[in-house]
């Protein structure tokens, strides 16, 4: 179990919380277990049954959780590319 410190804004009467770098917002695994799911799937172009048995020692969820980390990470992934490429390019003043 980790605790998760939570503070209680006084003027909007919400609570904030600050998350661990190792987890996610809304999302109950550590980073390691997703990002296992996310490698064994898109790297390995393993099946749903391969990504389950390879994951399955890890402490991964059911395929339809893993679904549902993997079509995240596939709608996401062209803007994190686009943002990562930026940045390069802002390295190497003779980069595209």
């Amino acid at each position: 179990m980790v605790r998760i410190k939570r503070w209680l804004c006084k003027l909007c009467r919400r609570t904030i919380s600050v998350l661990p770098d190792f987890l996610f917002s809304f999302r109950q695994y550590v980073v390691r277990v997703i990002k296992a799911v996310i490698e064994e799937r898109f790297a390995s172009k393993k099946s749903w049954a391969g990504v389950e048995g390879e994951c399955a020692c890890r402490g991964a969820p059911a395929v339809r959780t893993m679904q549902r980390w993997c079509a995240s990470y596939a709608e996401k992934a062209p803007c994190w590319l686009g943002a990562a490429q930026e940045t390069l390019a802002q390295q190497d003043s003779n980069s595209a």
